[in-house]
């Protein structure tokens, strides 16, 4: 499987679509995605949701597939072992 920008938010996306609305994906490192005005979108949990922002394309590291500071691993896993709160 390619480990591409593109491929993360199409699955990211997809999740959060199927999920209840006002589901939270736990992302790990105390962050979370919902999906908010057609889009995922993660923030800070103890800032809640009105910290939300988009998932910048600059943060992405080509090379590794995986987001800057975080490993494949770390980034893909949440993707593969989804938890909600």
């Amino acid at each position: 499987m390619e480990h591409t920008y593109e491929i993360y938010i199409a699955r990211l996306a997809a999740l959060l679509r199927d999920a209840p609305p006002g589901a939270i994906l736990l992302l790990g490192s105390n962050l979370g995605a919902t999906w908010m005005d057609s889009a995922p979108v993660w923030f800070d949990l103890d800032a809640g949701v009105s910290g939300a922002a988009d998932f910048d394309r600059s943060a992405w590291d080509d090379e590794l597939g995986c987001w800057d500071g975080e490993t494949p691993e770390e980034t893909w896993g949440a993707l593969e072992k989804t938890v909600f709160a």
